[in-house]
């Protein structure tokens, strides 16, 4: 039981798959399963994921009626609004989108999520620096660790400076 739930971790982790138990075979509205996960942005092959553990239950999926959800479901997950949304977000992009400007809205808010969590990391550095300052007695140390705040505190500051460069020709 415990590789079971393992194994089902780390397939939605880091495939994007999902699973689906023998009364979800049974009960299932494929277009609609198609549709959702198309939403979700999930990756096409999910439908062999299905194909294996209904075969299980003995049902069979009915994959054309998935396909049909999966499509509609990808038109609204694959727009550009919804590129920068999910990069934002910091959820992982299975590469189902042929829309370019998905892929660079994507890319885009997937920056902007990292460079919020840099600046976190930063403030997290700096606030543990200064509990340890509370805490230090030694004159130097001290001058240690407001060298080490001041240096972060640069660093951070730079991560809100936009990079921007142009050059101007007369």
């Amino acid at each position: 039981m415990k590789h079971v739930l393992s194994f089902a971790i780390t397939c939605i982790i880091l495939t994007g798959c999902q699973t689906i138990s023998p009364e979800e075979c049974k009960m299932a509205d494929w277009y609609n399963r198609g549709a959702n996960d198309g939403s979700e942005g999930v990756k096409a092959s999910v439908i062999q994921t299905y194909r294996s553990e209904c075969a299980e239950a003995g049902v069979k999926v009915n994959s054309v009626e998935w396909r049909k959800g999966y499509e509609q479901g990808l038109r609204s997950y694959c727009t550009a609004e919804n590129g920068y949304l999910v990069g934002s977000e910091g959820r992982n992009y299975y590469g189902v989108c042929q829309n370019s400007k998905f892929i660079e809205n994507y890319r885009l808010g997937k920056n902007e999520h990292e460079l919020k969590q840099k600046r976190q990391e930063i403030r997290d550095e700096i606030n543990k620096i200064r509990t340890k300052l509370n805490s230090e007695t030694d004159k130097s140390k001290q001058k240690n660790l407001r060298k080490q705040i001041e240096r972060l505190e640069d660093r951070l500051d730079s991560l809100y400076k936009p990079d921007v460069s142009f050059e101007i020709n007369f």
